[in-house]
């Protein structure tokens, strides 16, 4: 249990660190240049993901709560959102007019349904560990920021694109999630 909570608290750590404080930021990427600082985020990133799965195996399977068959069902069914939210953040849409911040509101909603389908200490660490730092990033992310500028709109191709591209991804994860996660999907 103490990898995982060590890598969670990494990975949150490096990525809350610079929007805590941002001066220290800009003195690290003075120091290191943009390449070098990058680096080290990105090796302190990988750092916890490794860190979170070698802890997350590593722990034994203490259930706190046992899921019902319509908490797994609405779990499962979260992730259809989770996916798409995910995916947004990365390609343009006009979700990212409704939504400021998809990436950090679909790890919020990934957590959430892997909070309703699993009631083991491990996993209450981990997702709602990843939950918090979601919804700290979005508070502190808007805090710096201020006034959000909307994207331009696009079109209903564009949407449909993202469409199949997310149906896509959701059907590899589901396939992949055994492999990925070490733990077969019951819904």
């Amino acid at each position: 249990m103490v990898l995982l909570i060590t890598g969670l608290l990494l990975f949150c750590g490096v990525h809350l660190i610079g929007r805590i404080f941002p001066d220290y930021r800009k003195q690290l990427k003075g120091r290191l240049g943009d390449g070098g600082y990058k680096g080290i985020y990105s090796l302190l990133s990988i750092g916890g993901i490794v860190l979170i799965v070698f802890g997350w195996r590593a722990s034994e399977f203490q259930p706190v709560y046992f899921p019902t068959d319509e908490m797994r069902i609405i779990g499962f069914t979260l992730m259809i959102p989770a996916v798409i939210l995910l995916l947004t953040a990365q390609v343009q849409s006009n979700l990212k007019r409704m939504i400021r911040h998809p990436q950090l509101s679909g790890v919020i909603v990934w957590s959430v349904a892997h909070l309703l389908m699993n009631g083991d200490v491990r996993s209450i660490i981990l997702f709602a560990g990843f939950s918090l730092w979601g919804i700290v990033s979005i508070l502190l992310i808007n805090y710096r920021k201020g006034i959000w500028q909307k994207p331009h709109p696009v079109t209903w191709m564009i949407e449909l694109r993202n469409f199949v591209a997310a149906s896509l991804l959701f059907l590899t994860l589901f396939y992949l999630h055994p492999y990925i996660a070490g733990v077969a999907i019951a819904v």
